[in-house]
């Protein structure tokens, strides 16, 4: 039986953002520092320096910005962006909403040091890593997900769900479902930059979610799909 086959595409704000751990000597140098100054290093000044004041940024030496992702790289859509439905066969649109399913804190860190006196008491020092993070912000598509439905089978607002990303830049799509079913993402489409952002920080290694506990089958992703059935049965019952 032939299927109905949609792209949905994350539309409007968005981008692409990097968390990655520097040294901390490099984050001592560059901690307080002229914010303008910083980003322009960042972007591309540190392959002509030639200052041996300056520490590498990391312990491998010094890369481009999207290379310094080894605790998050994400390119997607504002949570509050526009999602879009998109009938493959006619090109015709329309604006839909997605339930929220979950949320992990995966990009949240501390943009001032912390005080290291007066921790947590689950938490030490040893426990934070220095970061630099960077958002190329971006507005257009920034995500398209493909959905097929049987033949005849109409699209149902309520089955769609989205796992948000949470972040210092802000809250972002990083999963879709429908029906309870993970949609592949085949990628983003046009867009125009709109801006650079970079930020120096404190990360937690503890205090984070990874990406991983709401993998398909996972105990979390399955009491979050519980959850939302059982919210949307009682919005019906009580509506």
């Amino acid at each position: 039986m032939s299927k109905k086959v949609y792209n949905i595409r994350g539309y409007r704000y968005g981008g692409e953002i990097t968390i990655g751990k520097v040294t901390e000597e490099f984050y001592n140098y560059w901690a307080g520092s002229d914010e303008e100054e910083f980003t322009n290093y960042i972007l591309d000044a540190w392959e002509d320096n030639e200052d041996e004041n300056i520490p590498e940024m990391t312990e491998n030496g010094d890369h481009y910005w999207h290379d310094i992702d080894d605790i998050l790289h994400f390119y997607g859509s504002h949570a509050s962006s526009t999602v879009t439905l998109i009938d493959t066969d006619t090109d015709e649109e329309k604006e839909v909403e997605h339930q929220f399913l979950w949320g992990r804190e995966g990009g949240f860190f501390d943009e001032e040091e912390p005080d290291w006196d007066n921790l947590h008491q689950d938490i030490n020092q040893e426990d934070y890593v220095p970061v630099v993070a960077c958002m190329s912000e971006e507005k257009g598509g920034l995500a398209t997900w493909v959905l097929e439905l049987e033949e005849g089978e109409e699209f149902d607002e309520k089955k769609l769900s989205a796992g948000i990303l949470e972040t210092n830049f802000g809250e972002f799509v990083e999963k879709l479902y429908y029906d309870g079913k993970e949609l592949e993402d085949d990628g983003g489409g046009s867009t125009n930059g709109k801006g650079f952002t970079v930020k120096l920080g404190w990360f937690n290694t503890k205090w984070t979610d990874s990406l991983e506990q709401y993998a398909e089958g996972s105990e979390r992703l399955t009491e979050a799909l519980n959850e939302l059935k059982e919210q949307l049965e009682w919005e019906a019952e009580n509506n």
